[in-house]
């Protein structure tokens, strides 16, 4: 779990933030000036990103899409990615995660993953308008 603590670490510090860490229950978040945010949380040998997109008042049409695209095979991602959402009415969010299962991940590996994360949210995000 060293290693995936010093790699969030290293990652928190390559965006600028320098006190950047998992707490001492191996979460993390970070606030996006959207409403959004992204989620870290350690578990054993593998640590979990989620990016967390407000979506209110999302319809049943919208989450139906999300799904299929987490298993498109038009723009594939380099990873598996689970979709859920979180919240109701105005204060509904997408939430889109995926893991890294390695327990020497480094700074590059999030940054990578969160990459992946980031166009799924932008391929679900354009076919919905």
């Amino acid at each position: 779990m060293q290693h995936i603590r010093h790699a969030v670490a290293d990652f928190g510090q390559s965006l600028g933030l320098q006190d950047f860490s998992l707490s001492t229950d191996g979460h993390a978040r970070i606030k996006l000036s959207n409403g959004g945010a992204i989620g870290f949380e350690a578990a054993d040998d593998a640590l979990l990103i989620s990016r967390i997109i407000p979506a209110p008042f999302v319809s049943a049409q919208h989450l139906l899409d999300a799904l299929r695209l987490a298993n498109v095979r038009q723009n594939p991602l380099p990873m598996s990615i689970s979709v859920g959402v979180t919240g109701t009415g105005n204060d509904a969010s997408v939430v889109v995660s995926s893991w890294i299962e390695r327990s020497d991940p480094s700074a590059a590996d999030i940054a990578q993953t969160l990459n992946g994360l980031m166009s799924w949210v932008h391929q679900w995000q354009s076919s919905h308008g």
